[in-house]
């Protein structure tokens, strides 16, 4: 599925405006008790969220060098920066982004080597095969 890049930087505008409303606004000893678990619920949410945004986001950013043409030597350094974090959960965050896109590869690759009724697997194996009990000494059925 490809992106709209333009729709979303325009939703991402629209959510952070009320957002900087609500928190330019907030004064927390006027939030009665009983609501304030749920209103931090909330907020704690936006974070996790924006943060999942962030660590798909932080493969391609290094790609895109940025970082680079703003003086930065590392896409983590530059990251790190931006964000407010340190160096270490930038590099974490690009780690994982990339480890996401090599799952994604590989799960488009287990898809093609099950396409056409798993010829592709049908080139190395016998299908259906025996698979023994978990002893080794009789064939499961």
């Amino acid at each position: 599925m490809e992106t709209n890049t333009s729709s979303v930087q325009a939703e991402m505008g629209a959510v952070l405006t009320p957002l900087r409303s609500v928190l330019a606004r907030l004064e927390p000893n006027d939030i009665p008790l009983p609501e304030v678990a749920g209103i931090w619920e909330l907020f704690s949410q936006v974070r996790r969220l924006a943060g999942n945004a962030e660590t798909l986001l932080a493969g391609r950013v290094a790609e895109a060098r940025e970082w680079s043409r703003s003086g930065y030597a590392t896409p983590e350094e530059w990251m790190a920066a931006k964000a407010g974090t340190s160096v270490g959960e930038a590099r974490g965050q690009i780690t994982t982004s990339e480890q996401h896109e090599a799952v994604l590869v590989r799960e488009a690759q287990y898809r093609q080597a099950l396409a056409d009724d798993s010829a592709f697997l049908r080139r190395f194996m016998t299908l259906p095969f025996d698979v023994p009990d978990p002893a080794f000494r009789k064939t499961a059925a």
